[in-house]
């Protein structure tokens, strides 16, 4: 996996800090639906199974290698790496709407910073074909991640900005309740109760394994 992944990887954060340089607008990249941040793949042969499209799995790679680009570009990477903070994902919510197919068919991820609290930032991922007009989305991502530096989760907003530098309105607009899009605020608060359930269930699980 390490093999497959490792480099792949670090060819997306090199395509981001490329593009980035000469850019003034590289730093807006992805905060919020008004700047999202467009990758671009290709489902290569390591990526289809045996029907010929896309694997629901691969799916979540794109969308991983889809965020190292976009915080090589934005500049976000390299102030995380300065300041020892480091983004972990806590949880992942997959819609799967229309096949990407066939092998190595060009698509897209837009991708951006969708709202923040105190501890969690999301990110929103859309999959569609690069034509024109835009093709119809084809699978969603959401993403919920945590910015934690030694053992101490740090609040998004703050980070962003006292520490990237951030424009403070531009951060208030994307932070919860006053996300740009009410759309996105509902989804995000369904995302908020669907974590909350599944993870009473698993203390529910893990207590009822201690008593047995």
């Amino acid at each position: 996996m390490v093999l497959i992944h490792a480099p792949r990887m670090f060819y997306s954060i090199a395509k981001g800090l490329i593009r980035r340089r000469g850019n003034p607008e590289a730093s807006l990249s992805g905060m919020g639906p008004h700047h999202p941040h467009i990758y671009y793949g290709r489902a290569g042969l390591l990526d289809v199974d045996y029907l010929g499209h896309m694997n629901n799995a691969q799916y979540l790679s794109h969308a991983e290698l889809a965020r190292w680009d976009m915080t090589a570009f934005n500049g976000l990477l390299s102030t995380l790496h300065s300041h020892g903070v480091h983004f972990v994902v806590s949880g992942t919510c997959i819609r799967y709407r229309r096949q990407i197919r066939p092998v190595l068919r060009k698509f897209q991820i837009d991708s951006y910073v969708a709202g923040m609290d105190s501890e969690n930032i999301w990110i929103y991922q859309k999959f569609r074909y690069p034509i024109e007009g835009n093709d119809r989305v084809r699978c969603q991502v959401l993403v919920q991640a945590a910015a934690i530096k030694g053992r101490q989760v740090l609040d998004p907003c703050l980070f962003f900005k006292e520490t990237v530098g951030l424009d403070a309105q531009l951060v208030d607009s994307l932070t919860l309740p006053n996300v740009a899009e009410a759309t996105v605020e509902g989804m995000l608060e369904h995302y908020d109760a669907l974590e909350h359930a599944m993870r009473m269930e698993a203390s529910d699980d893990d207590d009822r394994r201690r008593e047995e």
